[in-house]
């Protein structure tokens, strides 16, 4: 895929990197990652659950409270479940196809490839396993 270069970056992709902020803190890295989580979590299953709701009291006006809490709660479990686990595919999607340098003796940053089609899942994964890249 790299068409005899030696850039580690795939021909087909543009090599325009941006370097990733990365906070001193492990920790501050993994709380800006877990908030993020958070946020889209709670905002989708807002909308999901107004959604549900809507529909189920078209169908059953009379329906309890606590089918709707239900399903909110589930919903905000599994997405975020499948939240972690779409970042994780990303990521060595993007390490495996070359849009991700990890820091070396020559740029002491990680960058990954603004040509990267899920560029964010990958830097909130990152956020969220800092130990992947050295930090």
């Amino acid at each position: 895929m790299n068409m005899g270069n030696n850039s580690p970056i795939p021909a087909t992709c543009s090599p325009s990197l941006r370097d990733i902020d990365m906070p001193s803190s492990r920790a501050t890295l993994m709380l800006r990652g877990y908030t993020k989580i958070i946020v889209i979590c709670v905002l989708m299953n807002q909308l999901m659950t107004s959604v549900f709701t809507f529909f189920v009291h078209q169908i059953d006006p009379l329906t309890p409270d606590y089918f709707i809490t239900g399903f909110g709660i589930a919903t905000c479990g599994l997405m975020g479940i499948w939240l972690q686990k779409d970042m994780q595919t990303a990521f060595l999607q993007a390490k495996k196809e070359g849009y991700i340098r990890l820091p070396d003796e020559k740029s002491p940053r990680v960058s990954i490839s603004t040509s990267c089609r899920r560029r964010w899942l990958v830097i909130l994964y990152i956020e969220l396993h800092p130990a992947v890249v050295g930090a």
